[in-house]
């Protein structure tokens, strides 16, 4: 999504990019380093950044003691002539970064793409649920059992991890090692691990960051549901994200396959429904087995209706994938901000199904263009889908009717959202 926004955005303005980079094990002092353009677009590292947890928590001091120059970002900021920031990520960055920004008045943009900085896992999930204590922190020392060590950590900042991260053998470890970050309770607990005032501090520390941004972009309307929860006085709307390799393919489909293709492309995780989804189709095989359940991931789970066709797919290979699915179902039981392949699905003309905490619902029509459901009767309107299978060919019809959001569309929305914060922030400063 940034690069296909960056992109885009690149026709009629200046745009750089600036991402956490290596870190120097010789010199541990943070400069910003200029990189290798790319086309018309300039890119910067951060030589040293904080680290990247990704999905697996957090037990780094470094979050909370270290710090660095204002004047460095300052120099930066002013020297490139920055006019707005669209921040993606909290990970990885200072907060004399924003500092800086906001002594220069300069616009920021948060997109809540994730939920660093309110939860270190991002997810808000602490064994396989919805966290019951996230605003004690009570879970956190257990949750952040497998976060990254310091050697960890310098590896995966490291290019040579930059490169290994396209080996297929990297992959098979990526994926045992998202497995375990599921489960927490059985992890043993060792001197390495944080007590909770770390992690109530660190809380503190990003409450503040958010604070200091100007607009937040939701992606969606259950990434604000979740911010609010959190920092009710920030300021935003809401915009459905989309990129650019989504383009119009819909078409008529026929649904006359004997059994009914269910489609699921997510990993194998609870977090991502996946247990949910085969529970409520171990329920539904009992009573009615025309139905086929596809899915493109490794998992342990050997079902009569489960078609494994491999452990993961190629975007080359959507069409096809569509071609063949009568419904794709996004069961996630985290408060998922976004989900490309329902809007993926309904390009294809696909008609979907989706969890009530899913955020790409918000482009879903509950009995239009597809179903919006929850826990419990997720396997009562498989089922009904299931039993009739023919409701299937009138959501089709609707998915063709509907207009299509092109992905130019999306991005005047955010140039327009640009124009309207810079037009506020100027207002209050010239008051």
């Amino acid at each position: 999504y940034v690069d296909d926004l960056a992109k885009s955005q690149i026709r009629d303005n200046n745009v750089m990019l600036l991402y956490p980079g290596e870190y120097n094990i010789l010199n541990k002092e943070v400069k910003i380093k200029r990189e290798k353009n790319k086309g018309k677009m300039a890119i910067f590292s951060i030589i040293n950044p904080l680290s990247l947890p990704m999905l697996f928590g957090l037990k780094d001091e470094d979050y909370l003691e270290r710090k660095t120059s204002k004047s460095l970002w300052e120099t930066f900021l002013k020297d490139n002539k920055i006019d707005i920031i669209h921040l993606h990520t909290l990970m990885g960055l200072y907060e004399e970064f924003i500092d800086a920004a906001n002594e220069l008045g300069i616009p920021m943009v948060y997109t809540t793409h994730d939920y660093f900085g309110l939860c270190t896992k991002q997810t808000f999930i602490y064994n396989n649920k919805i966290c019951e204590h996230w605003d004690s922190c009570e879970d956190c020392p257990k949750c952040n059992i497998h976060a990254f060590s310091k050697k960890k950590t310098f590896i995966i900042h490291s290019k040579l991890f930059c490169e290994l991260r396209k080996n297929k053998l990297f992959l098979i470890i990526k994926s045992h090692a998202k497995s375990k970050i599921e489960h927490t309770d059985d992890a043993p607990v060792n001197e390495e691990t944080f007590d909770i005032s770390y992690y109530k501090e660190l809380k503190s520390k990003y409450y503040r960051i958010f604070s200091k941004i100007d607009w937040f972009h939701f992606n969606s309307s259950i990434s604000k549901y979740v911010f609010h929860r959190e920092l009710p006085l920030i300021n935003g709307e809401i915009i459905n994200i989309t990129h650019r390799d989504i383009s119009d393919h819909r078409k008529e489909k026929a649904f006359d396959l004997e059994k009914l293709q269910i489609t699921y492309l997510g990993p194998a995780t609870a977090a991502k429904g996946f247990e949910r989804l085969i529970y409520a189709l171990d329920k539904i095989y009992k009573r009615d087995a025309s139905f086929v359940l596809n899915i493109f991931t490794d998992s342990a789970i050997e079902r009569k209706y489960i078609h494994k066709c491999g452990d993961r797919y190629e975007y080359s290979q959507l069409e096809s994938i569509m071609d063949k699915t009568d419904i794709l179902v996004a069961p996630s039981v985290w408060y998922e901000t976004f989900g490309f392949t329902v809007r993926e699905a309904l390009s294809y003309g696909v008609p979907v199904l989706v969890s009530d905490t899913l955020g790409a619902k918000d482009i879903v029509r509950d009995g239009e263009n597809g179903y919006i459901t929850n826990e419990e009767n997720l396997s009562e309107t498989l089922m009904n889908i299931v039993s009739h299978k023919e409701q299937l060919k009138q959501l089709n019809h609707t998915i063709l009717l509907d207009h299509f959001e092109t992905f130019d569309e999306h991005c005047d929305k955010i140039i327009q959202m640009y124009k309207n914060l810079c037009d506020r922030k100027n207002r209050v400063t010239v008051e």
